[in-house]
């Protein structure tokens, strides 16, 4: 399957990385919706960060520290938007965190 765009959450040595995939002859600017969300669906925090991926390239975002240093690796994780793409990252095996014991429901992050 082919996507024109595809986003994802990147553990790095500088910390967590939004990256954007922008393969159209258009660029993407707009901002990032970063949250962090219990899996309950609570959002503890959120921040909008400002990207701009030029035509045919990949761009990256730095994570705020504030919102990718989880509290709770079992019961958190980070939840990112850009151009009607979502991306979400946890650091804990499935089966280790709560999302095993309570599955998600499909609502949608604010």
């Amino acid at each position: 399957m082919y996507r024109d765009s595809v986003v994802s959450l990147e553990p790095t040595s500088r910390g967590l990385e939004f990256c954007a995939v922008n393969d159209t002859d258009t660029e993407l600017n707009g901002d990032v919706l970063v949250q962090r969300p219990q899996y309950d669906g609570t959002v503890l925090d959120s921040e909008r960060v400002p990207l701009s991926v030029p035509r045919r390239s990949v761009g990256r975002a730095a994570v705020p520290s504030h919102i990718g240093a989880l509290g709770d690796a079992t019961t958190q994780g980070v939840f990112a938007e850009f151009a009607g793409e979502r991306a979400f990252w946890h650091p804990s095996v499935p089966r280790e965190s709560t999302i095993a014991r309570n599955p998600p429901s499909s609502r949608r992050f604010p």
